[in-house]
């Protein structure tokens, strides 16, 4: 995998320019101090000013994109599809529902935060289902010294 721009790069960028663009569309109904973490009962525990609020997500996407494409330029996978899904739509797609979700709940919508985490562990089982049906493992690499030390986390626990 070369790191020339592809799809991959072109749809995550996009993504991740719509939810800057449609977080900016909130900008004048947010209000100065966004909540962005909150505790397991739902009340919120970090703010920030709006302008944080609305430009981090999209920034930690791009992030989030470049550094992906790096590991899979160094380590490529054995199946192209599985990352293309997995870059989209674990990195850039759950992002930007996370980002909205924040958001919304800072509009004053009634956000569950257990459909919330139910939503986020379907989204990663589903990935992680969709990867293992697609390769037949749930952590391939072609490095040596990547699966070593896998194989070594994985016995201490």
């Amino acid at each position: 995998m070369n790191l020339r721009p592809n799809r991959v790069d072109l749809v995550g960028t996009a993504i991740a320019t719509l939810t800057l663009l449609g977080s900016l569309t909130l900008w004048s109904q947010l209000p100065s101090q966004v909540a962005i973490h909150f505790s397991a009962s739902g009340d919120p525990n970090t703010v920030v000013p709006k302008a944080i609020a609305v430009a981090l997500i999209p920034a930690v996407m791009l992030g989030s994109l470049a550094i992906l494409r790096v590991a899979a330029h160094y380590d490529p996978p054995d199946d192209e599809r599985v990352f293309v899904v997995t870059a989209i739509g674990t990195m850039l797609l759950l992002l930007a529902a996370v980002q909205f979700l924040v958001l919304g709940w800072n509009l004053g919508y009634a956000i569950s935060m257990d459909a919330v985490l139910v939503g986020a562990v379907l989204w990663v089982v589903a990935l992680v289902g969709y990867s293992y049906h697609r390769t037949g493992t749930l952590v391939r690499t072609k490095k040596p010294a990547v699966t070593e030390a896998l194989a070594q986390f994985w016995r201490r626990w």
